[in-house]
């Protein structure tokens, strides 16, 4: 008897625990693991470090299309790794992403309901460029992205070419103001998460090969 309530007190504790583990709150915190916003470059690579106090930044996954400037505009529509950035490509440029776009037309960084993710000509305003980029691929549909980050590297408007690590994130150099996102010496449309905290050891690498293979 005294056995078979020990097994049950067991099967209790083990059954509240499991429960716990499944249901407890997730801390999530936007110093460290949420990103205060994303922006999504062009096929030149270019993008600009965001006005907010941001130190790091992640490379997400860059287009490996065989015709990158298709998806210049594509914005939205996909499933984003983070609850407070919904916006995420699809592959595919349509409405989704020509009413996000349009919506914030006039805006700048800084104004009220601005979005990084709408700028999709990147340079700190939603305008006719970026209502126009994303009309001219109206249609476009079956992109492709990769999150192989072999050769992929950063280069800084202060100097530094910077290698990410193994997930993709690296330290903003001070004074830096933008980038351009390469994979070896060729610019590759990104899209970049930036975080408020640096990284505890900067990780750079260099390439292990000349040449490069698109990952579909």
């Amino acid at each position: 008897m005294r056995a078979r309530c020990f097994t049950k007190l067991i099967i209790s504790f083990i059954i509240l625990s499991l429960l716990f583990a499944l249901y407890r709150p997730i801390a999530f915190s936007n110093n460290e693991i949420l990103p205060l916003c994303a922006i999504k470059g062009g096929t030149d690579g270019y993008i600009y470090v965001p006005n907010l106090s941001v130190n790091r930044l992640k490379i997400q996954l860059w287009c490996n299309d065989a015709n990158p400037a298709r998806m210049e505009g594509d914005q939205t529509g996909g499933v984003s790794p983070y609850p407070n950035i919904p916006e995420f490509p699809d592959g595919k440029v349509n409405i989704r992403d020509t009413g996000l776009i349009s919506s914030l037309f006039g805006k700048s960084e800084g104004d009220p309901d601005w979005n990084y993710m709408a700028d999709c000509v990147p340079d700190r305003t939603i305008n006719i460029l970026d209502v126009a980029k994303a009309s001219n691929n109206y249609g476009q549909i079956g992109g492709s992205y990769t999150t192989d980050l072999t050769g992929i590297k950063v280069v800084f408007n202060t100097g530094e070419e910077v290698y990410p690590n193994a997930d993709g994130f690296l330290n903003i150099p001070p004074g830096a103001t933008s980038f351009i996102v390469k994979r070896y010496d060729t610019p590759v449309m990104a899209l970049v998460y930036f975080f408020k905290e640096e990284l505890a050891v900067e990780v750079k690498k260099k390439p292990i090969m000349d040449g490069f293979v698109l990952v579909e």
